[in-house]
């Protein structure tokens, strides 16, 4: 069975490979600047990359179940973040804000 990748998933891989040259470049996360446009980055692959995968066909349904456990955790972190940062529990509102976005 032969099996084609589509113009979407060479870009996403093509992304990954760029983020990770970038990434341990000495101004690659280091300033405020770099860490913004490098978290700007991952959040585009990761949109794609979910497009990608709802576009695909129904072989890849178990991973999107699977992912639902890991998509919780994460929203259930980011909750707590903001729960913390909203009724000023936090020792540093503002590092808590940044951890937020």
């Amino acid at each position: 069975m032969e099996y084609h990748k589509s113009r979407l998933e060479r870009m996403i891989v093509a992304g990954l490979l760029a983020l990770m040259i970038w990434a341990p470049l000495p101004l690659g996360s280091n300033r405020d600047w770099s860490e913004a446009v490098l978290i700007l980055f991952v959040s585009i692959l990761a949109f794609l990359w979910g497009i990608h995968l709802f576009r695909s066909s129904e072989t890849n349904q178990k991973l999107n179940r699977a992912g639902l456990v890991m998509l919780g955790l994460l929203v259930f972190t980011q909750a707590w973040v903001a729960i913390q940062w909203l009724f000023g529990v936090s020792a540093n509102p503002a590092a808590t804000f940044k951890y937020l976005i």
